[in-house]
């Protein structure tokens, strides 16, 4: 009887360690895109785990530099657009103090933490098919642009580099 109750207890602690086991499993990877005549985000990285998120907003390329050379400051915001209404993941501003044109083109910032993108009540099926991205630009002389384009998501999870 003893090593009945010996031999259960093994498999009881063989079976914890196996579903403590590698924890990868859990990750989700996204990365997002997209591009219109104006300027390209690329390099785009939402990733969930058990532990946090992060949404890394990856670069800005102007592609069309006579609409932008003139800038005095400009936001970037990261969203999904449910039914109308804007849920905000990402929000960064920046102007220049001295009078002079700001470059667009760089870093667009990054989130991370325990809920840091689906504590704003967004889900990950509206990441896939609702995440855009808006440039508001004011030029030297204070003439306000908007520009709004939606991203292209791919899940990069289960993805098998083939070399």
């Amino acid at each position: 009887m003893k090593k009945l109750i010996a031999l259960i207890l093994a498999m009881v602690c063989m079976m914890s360690l196996v579903a403590c086991g590698d924890t990868k499993q859990d990750n989700v990877v996204y990365s997002f895109h997209g591009e219109n005549e104006y300027f390209e985000v690329s390099n785009g990285v939402i990733v969930f785990n058990t532990e946090e998120e992060l949404f890394e907003g990856g670069d800005l390329k102007v592609i069309d530099n006579s609409i932008f050379n003139e800038i005095a400051s400009f936001s970037t915001v990261f969203y999904v657009n449910e039914n109308g209404n804007k849920k905000t993941i990402l929000h960064n501003e920046t102007i220049d103090m001295t009078g002079g044109a700001v470059n667009l083109d760089g870093g667009l910032g990054s989130i991370s933490g325990n809920n840091a993108v689906l504590s704003n009540k967004v889900s990950i099926d509206e990441l896939k098919y609702n995440l855009w991205f808006e440039l508001k630009t004011t030029d030297l002389e204070g003439k306000e642009n908007t520009y709004q384009m939606q991203l292209t998501l791919n899940d990069v999870t289960n993805y098998e580099d083939d070399d």
